[in-house]
């Protein structure tokens, strides 16, 4: 399954992280990114800073993604469907989980809302759970067999 983040954001805890934390493990910048430091009127520091939170926070909003494909995949599996999660992409401006589906015969996407997301990986959510399986019940395919059957 691949996992996708699209866009940049911040959490206030990783920002205040990235602004104590000492000068020496601070990353470098390079030099497009000196560039673009001037050009926001930015000490390379703040700019490495900046980079560094919001980087750490893309790498959390990853893995946070595979855990919504694994709990979706889990789903179809526990309905004994042939539907897989081959794609899950977060994108961070709009807030929205787009998840690429494949059955036996087809391809198809559903846009999950992050505060669903969010309800069914922070807490399980009953009312989260039912929201998403209902997202999710058209594309619950059966395999061949039992469809034939």
């Amino acid at each position: 399954m691949e996992v996708l983040v699209d866009g940049s954001r911040t959490s206030p805890d990783l920002w205040l992280e990235s602004k104590t934390m000492p000068a020496t493990a601070v990353p470098a910048v390079s030099p497009e990114e000196h560039r673009v430091a001037q050009a926001l009127s930015l000490t390379d520091e703040e700019y490495a800073r900046s980079k560094y939170a919001i980087e750490k926070t893309r790498l959390q909003l990853q893995v946070r993604a595979g855990r919504l494909g694994e709990f979706v995949n889990a789903l179809f599996e526990s309905k004994q469907s042939v539907t897989r999660v081959r794609r899950v992409w977060f994108n961070t401006y709009r807030g929205v989980y787009r998840v690429d589906l494949k059955s036996e015969s087809s391809e198809f996407q559903v846009a999950i809302p992050e505060d669903i997301a969010d309800a069914v990986l922070d807490g399980g959510s009953v009312t989260a759970i039912t929201q998403m399986e209902s997202l999710l019940a058209v594309h619950i395919a059966l395999p061949s067999a039992a469809r034939a059957s």
